[in-house]
């Protein structure tokens, strides 16, 4: 788990964007502020800024994934 704000580059930051409460959105962490992501079919990926206002409010959490 990583805490808001404490990103590093590489993390994944999830969001709940459907209305369930679940997580339903996944982006990677590309440093200040910005996540890259498959917005939808037709915009396909993009970069976005996590402190717009969608998506603090949808933000969910977020984690590290540590390999060896």
């Amino acid at each position: 788990h990583v805490k808001w704000g404490e990103w590093l580059p590489g993390d994944l930051l999830f969001f709940s964007t459907d209305g369930s409460g679940g997580i339903s959105h996944v982006g990677i962490y590309i440093g200040n502020y910005a996540i890259v992501h498959a917005a939808n079919s037709k915009s396909g990926i993009i970069e976005s800024n996590v402190l717009s206002s969608y998506y603090q409010t949808h933000y969910y959490s977020a984690c590290r994934i540590i390999g060896k």
